[in-house]
């Protein structure tokens, strides 16, 4: 059998002596691990197929309930060259699929809608999109995605209206008063109203979240920070894009 599976290309890492073992994502069948022997060597012509953050064609012998395949042979779909010229592009990038490859996506049985979901955070970052909003937004669908989503309605312990601050420990939103018990600095009324944005919005409405109030760095960390907590993936690469971010 030569059977062709379209996948995105989360990371790569050398394996053995010049083979690489590529962790990637397709719609069909979640997340798997192909072996491309001799991708490290000058000669392979699959090293410049096969580059994290894109999208690929990768010929293997597919058998169903196997999770790790070897590799044939590889086309590229997408490079995404705009992202990969660009430094806090191609970091937003490495957030979204390090995010995918770190979620335990097969539980939640909706592999497509979450493939889907990544192509267009992707997408969107080589149109040239707010990075910060992409992420936030995708952060905020995968949150909604796995019934985690921040309550941002109103303060999470007691249902007051009027909030003054966001707490991961408490799963969203807090008045004054619980905010104080909880220590979590107020925030700015308009930061609230763009975080409150933010999780509502999706990837479905990036235009209108990226005209109102495009997402702030805070609004990332504050994401990512629900990601762990509630998901249990911690996202290796959010510390260089916020570092890169900071510039």
């Amino acid at each position: 059998m030569n059977d062709t599976i379209r996948a995105f290309i989360l990371n790569q890492k050398d394996y053995r002596e010049r083979d690489a073992l590529l962790q990637v994502f397709t719609r069909e069948s979640g997340r798997l691990a192909v072996i491309a022997a001799g991708a490290r060597k000058m000669t392979s012509h699959n090293a410049g197929r096969i580059l994290p953050c894109t999208l690929a064609d990768l010929h293997i012998d597919y058998v169903s309930g196997k999770t790790i395949f070897r590799l044939k042979g590889a086309e590229t779909v997408n490079p995404y060259r705009h992202i990969q010229n660009s430094l806090i592009l191609s970091s937003a990038a490495q957030v979204l699929c390090d995010t995918m490859y770190q979620m335990n996506l097969e539980e939640t049985g909706m592999m497509e809608t979450e493939y889907d979901l990544l192509a267009s955070a992707m997408d969107a970052l080589e149109a040239g999109h707010d990075a910060n909003t992409v992420i936030c937004l995708y952060l905020a669908d995968l949150l909604k995605l796995f019934g985690s989503e921040p309550d941002v309605d109103e303060c999470t312990v007691c249902g007051k209206k009027m909030v003054r601050s966001i707490s991961v420990k408490a799963g969203g939103f807090l008045c004054e008063e619980h905010a104080v018990q909880e220590k979590a600095p107020f925030l700015p009324k308009e930061d609230l109203k763009r975080f409150r944005l933010l999780c509502k919005a999706g990837m479905a409405h990036l235009d209108i979240a990226e005209k109102a109030d495009p997402a702030k760095l805070p609004d990332v960390s504050f994401l990512a920070e629900f990601i762990h907590a509630y998901t249990g993936s911690s996202i290796a690469s959010i510390a260089f894009y916020e570092e890169v971010s900071a510039l």
